[in-house]
């Protein structure tokens, strides 16, 4: 069953990234959330990206901190594992310059706020906070959802937010000699 076969196709997924074969990994990404009812488009369009920037960002903009932060854990299995998909996929879509990346982020936060926190969320705050700055400079902003990204990870992802916030963001606002040290 799909169930059975799910932890052998994670381990599927992270050998492709690991090996280099991001086209591979990704498209294997796409097929796993289509099973799994969470389908991504087939190819992203930079207008989808903007579309899905400025609605992550309406909604995000009504919640505090706080809020985000008392989120319950998931609980519903198939958006538990779509969601681990689609924190494997960022990295190869990532990698290979495609606007899967940011879509695949705005994805995972609109399935954090329907259904709650998982381990994949953390990470995906704090790339959110990445692609804040990278889209409209927004420094404060930025570095907002990069530290609660940080709050939310998981022992398991906390070196992949850190390389985010500390490689990617906080040099924005703060000196780079800062940024070392939590390096």
């Amino acid at each position: 069953t799909f169930d059975d076969q799910f932890a052998a196709q994670i381990c599927i997924l992270k050998s492709l990234t690991l090996s280099g074969d991001f086209d591979d990994a990704l498209t294997s990404s796409l097929r796993i959330l289509r099973e799994l009812g969470e389908p991504l488009p087939k190819k992203p369009s930079l207008s989808a990206v903007m579309i899905g920037f400025i609605k992550t960002k309406q909604v995000l903009r009504k919640r505090t901190d706080e809020y985000i932060s008392s989120l319950p854990e998931m609980t519903d299995e198939r958006i538990i594992k779509a969601a681990k998909i689609l924190s494997i996929a960022g990295t190869p879509a990532y990698l290979l310059g495609s606007n899967y990346q940011p879509i695949i982020t705005f994805k995972v936060l609109c399935l954090m706020l329907n259904y709650g926190q998982s381990d994949s969320c953390g990470f995906a705050v704090s790339v959110y906070g990445f692609l804040l700055y990278a889209i409209t400079k927004d420094v404060k902003g930025s570095c907002r959802f990069g530290q609660l990204g940080l709050s939310l990870s998981s022992k398991a992802i906390i070196t992949q937010s850190s390389f985010i916030v500390y490689g990617m963001i906080t040099h924005w606002r703060d000196a780079l000699t800062l940024t070392l040290d939590p390096l």
